[in-house]
This record gives structure tokens, C-alpha cells and sequence, in this order.
């Protein structure tokens, strides 16, 4: 029972570090269209719908 339960535990902690990364990424992303002259707000749209959509697939489209 005890490896089970830490084999859970470990993707739980893998899927947060992952979502803390993505998470990361957009902010990148909105800092970035901050500081540009001409921000390409449809290329950001794409980025963090991408970023999203993997965020989605780590948590089975809850």
C-alpha cells in the first residue's frame, strides 16, 4: 500500500511542478507583450491556449 500511495503522491508533486512551470511560461509570455513596441496579442493568445491545453491534459480534463 505505502508504495502506491508514494508513486500517487510523486505525480501529484510532478504534475504541480509542471503546471508551477506553465504558469511561469504565461507570465513570461504577458511580460513579454508588455515591454514590446507592437505586441503580437494573437501569437500570446495561441501560447497560453498551448500552455493551457497542456495543463488540461496533466489533470484528465477535469
Amino acid at each position: 500500500m505505502v508504495p502506491i500511495l508514494r508513486q500517487k503522491l510523486q505525480q501529484q508533486d510532478d504534475c504541480l511542478n509542471a503546471v508551477e512551470m506553465i504558469v511561469l511560461n504565461v507570465d513570461r509570455y504577458l511580460l513579454k507583450l508588455e515591454t514590446q513596441s507592437e505586441p503580437d496579442y494573437e501569437q500570446a493568445v495561441k501560447m497560453i491556449q498551448h500552455e493551457i491545453r497542456i495543463i488540461k491534459g496533466l489533470l484528465g480534463n477535469r
